[in-house]
């Protein structure tokens, strides 16, 4: 337990909900109550990263409101009540449910899954496949000097489990519910740990929403393993309730030759902070990661992307579009490390905003660590308002100015919308995003979607 003397603000009532929650608990075998212990100490020595100065990661993302009063866990089970769901138009769909971070069998439908292949309950994978969850769990997303992380690897109590054997495909979409519904100043813990092996395939997606405008912390944390040869195509939409501080963590790590594809959409909440370590570990491995934020009012938008090219000749790509009105701010702070020896690796980044308000801001900085030979990368940043001279000649074509600026921010966010290789969430993603920007207070569009 904790040694050091706590910076956390509230470390008493923090250390009273953890007991509260895991004293009890004599079914997690000992390495996991010690990897939770541990997380505590580092949560409670480390602190939540309130002083921004000499703090690179959090420089331009204030955190305080989360400090100033204890965000304990969410104890009470709660029935949920927002009806609102994610159109995928697959009906080979298998759907899997977190509420306040405990696993929801009355909202999971698993359907029929191939042979050997696991989705469920985290806390069940640890009694029936402990080995197997063991050796992952905790590996890639890092809690040592990482409080976020740290909160979650002590507290979370459940989450969910998903185990693809060598060789097999999942047909469809595995569907991730991730849901919250509490009272203010809670908090909750999701935690996915998902593992392909050799070969796999797997297209999943990640669901956020709540309902209840309380101020409320969502904090998770998703752990990727990805064995040679494997492939994921992820897709990320979170549209929180307008109170919810929403901060999730995302590590994953490729074998050769294995493929990662995600697009995240962030729409709601007061603050959006994704944090995506990605390491590619072994040769040929590569990532493609897409990502869409739309903010307004006070809302903040945070993206901290990483990308470690670790072997020889991977290649990954980030490519992320915001569009902010109001008084938003965003982060985009996205590095990319070209490893001793990875030689023949490809990169590429950038980051572009498109500023509705002269009230908005953005800070972006892109970076390169090279250390290798024979590589190939670039970077950039860009931030700006609607050209003027875009909307004379459209409208000197006959448009009026909501359908010109409604194509010129349809150009804007095509590019990230329509990669990937499936073209059936399109139209969903599509309708969630004009619905957003339908909503702007800058905005002046017509009644057709984007």
């Amino acid at each position: 337990m904790v040694t050091a003397k706590p910076r956390l603000d509230h470390s008493r009532e923090y250390l009273a909900a953890f007991q509260l929650i895991h004293n009890n608990d004599r079914s997690s075998p000992a390495w996991l109550r010690e990897l939770r212990n541990e997380a505590l100490d580092e949560f409670t020595v480390v602190g939540l990263p309130t002083n921004r100065r000499g703090n690179e990661g959090w420089k331009y993302t204030d955190v305080r409101p989360i400090s100033r009063a204890p965000f304990l866990p969410t104890i009470e089970a709660v029935s949920y009540t927002d009806q609102r769901s994610l159109l995928i138009g697959d009906d080979r769909q298998v759907s899997a449910c977190l509420l306040n971070g405990k696993f929801s069998n009355n909202q999971t439908d698993l359907g029929a899954l191939p042979d050997g292949v696991i989705v469920g309950s985290l806390t069940e994978a640890v009694k029936s496949h402990e080995d197997l969850v063991r050796t992952h769990i905790g590996k890639y997303a890092d809690w040592e000097g990482e409080p976020f992380t740290a909160f979650n690897t002590a507290f979370f109590e459940d989450g969910i489990f998903i185990y693809v054997p060598d060789g097999v495909c999942v047909p469809g979409w595995v569907s991730l519910q991730l849901l919250s519904q509490s009272s203010s100043m809670e908090s909750s813990h999701p935690r996915v740990l998902v593992i392909l092996g050799v070969g796999a395939k797997l297209n999943l997606i990640e669901d956020y929403r709540g309902v209840g405008d309380e101020e409320r912390l969502v904090n998770g944390v998703v752990e990727f393993a990805l064995m040679a040869q494997s492939q994921l195509e992820s897709y990320r939409v979170q549209r929180q309730a307008d109170g919810v501080f929403h901060i999730v963590t995302t590590a994953v790590q490729l074998d050769s030759g294995a493929s990662f594809s995600s697009l995240t959409m962030d729409l709601g909440g007061a603050l959006a902070r994704n944090k995506l370590s990605v390491k590619l570990q072994g040769e040929f491995a590569q990532s493609h990661l897409r990502g869409l934020y739309v903010a307004s009012g006070g809302q903040h938008t945070d993206n901290q992307i990483v990308v470690d090219h670790a072997s020889p000749k991977t290649t990954s790509r980030q490519l992320f579009r915001g569009i902010l009105d109001d008084r938003a701010k965003a982060v985009f702070h996205g590095s990319v490390i070209v490893q001793k020896g990875a030689d023949g690796s490809d990169a590429t980044q950038e980051d572009r905003n498109l500023l509705l308000s002269p009230s908005t801001e953005v800070n972006a900085k892109p970076a390169l660590w090279i250390y290798a030979d024979d590589v190939k990368c670039s970077h950039g940043a860009a931030s700006g308002q609607l050209a003027e001279e875009s909307l004379f000649y459209l409208r000197s074509r006959g448009l009026s100015e909501r359908e010109a600026r409604h194509m010129i921010i349809e150009a804007f966010l095509g590019e990230v919308l329509v990669g990937g290789s499936n073209g059936g969430l399109q139209e969903s993603f599509q309708g969630l995003v004009s619905n957003k920007i339908k909503q702007l207070p800058s905005a002046s569009f017509s009644e057709g979607t984007l």
